[in-house]
């Protein structure tokens, strides 16, 4: 009945063997009868199993020699069919993973909020507090109001996100849209446009391979703006700065490299804390530690991964990788 087979089957190891799941569960198998041919040693095991009609299962297999004056006289055991537990099991772990997605959900719409209205906010202020100066021409008057103006749209557009994401209980797929890299880049840029003249800071932006994705549009500004403001943090003060956005295709994945020449990191001794929540590295620098906490909660809340290799006064490169949905 468990291998849903004729009913004159006469079930056996090497059968059973056969149905388990190739792999590492049919390894496994092998291995634990093997074990109690040569070893004596019982086995006691939960395994998936692909029926005669097709049908996967999970199944517990029980099996022990029996011995007879030392010596091993047969196999003997049982199998139960344990699937109605193992999918109650796997919705157990699932309702808790969504309580815990929720959790990162609100922490996330926290630091969106403090962040990412942070910077074009900043920007307004600026330009404002130029307009005051009787000294400023007609023509900065004119830079600075286009300026304020296309700051005031970010800050709208920014709000908008968070307001649509909020009002609306849907799961994050139902949300997302095509995103073009380069407009995004551009879109920072003129957030942080102060930052940058201040600085002299150079972008260099390649999404010749690939330049869209098919994505969460809020996760992925605050993604970006992120990763490009720790590379300004970080940056060597007597350098001028230089950040490398480039993305690529490789195995069916999307791939986006951030790199700077910054003052990098020692990943000895701070690589396991790089992304945890209050971390800090360069005491100079203010700030809470949550922006590379908060990117990769982002990243994998999207269904991706980041890394990081950095070298002490020689820069940082961020790698995260997307499943290709375009």
């Amino acid at each position: 009945e468990i291998f849903e087979a004729d009913p004159d089957f006469i079930p056996g190891l090497n059968t059973g063997r056969q149905l388990t799941k190739e792999g590492e569960d049919r390894n496994t198998l092998s291995k634990r009868i093997e074990d109690c041919i040569e070893k004596k040693i019982p086995w006691d095991e939960e395994l998936q199993i692909t029926t005669m009609k097709g049908n996967a299962k999970w199944v517990r297999t029980i099996g022990e020699a029996d011995i007879v004056q030392g010596k091993r006289n047969k196999l003997y055991g049982s199998l139960q069919d344990i699937t109605e537990r193992k999918k109650t099991e796997s919705e157990r772990v699932k309702m808790t993973a969504d309580l815990i997605q929720r959790n990162r959900d609100l922490e996330q719409f926290t630091f969106i909020i403090s962040h990412n209205l942070r910077a074009p906010a900043a920007n307004i202020i600026a330009c404002t507090e130029i307009l005051q100066d009787e000294a400023t021409t007609q023509l900065e008057e004119k830079q600075l109001l286009h300026g304020l103006s296309k700051s005031a749209t970010a800050l709208d557009g920014v709000i908008k996100d968070i307001n649509t994401i909020l009002q609306v209980k849907s799961e994050v797929n139902e949300k997302k849209e095509v995103i073009i890299f380069s407009r995004l880049v551009e879109d920072i840029m003129i957030s942080i446009g102060h930052i940058i003249d201040k600085h002299q800071v150079r972008i260099v932006s390649d999404f010749s391979e690939v330049d869209e994705i098919y994505s969460l549009n809020i996760y992925m500004y605050s993604i970006f703006y992120n990763l490009i403001s720790n590379s300004l943090k970080y940056c060597k003060p007597d350098e001028q700065p230089r950040i490398e956005i480039k993305s690529k295709k490789e195995k069916g994945k999307i791939i986006l490299t951030f790199k700077d020449y910054g003052l990098g990191l020692d990943m000895k001794t701070q690589g396991p804390k790089i992304f945890g929540l209050y971390s800090r590295f360069h005491s100079h620098v203010a700030g809470k530690g949550m922006g590379l906490f908060m990117v990769k909660t982002q990243v994998e809340s999207l269904g991706g991964t980041i890394t990081i290799d950095s070298e002490l006064n020689k820069g940082t490169e961020f790698t995260i990788v997307f499943e290709n949905q375009i």
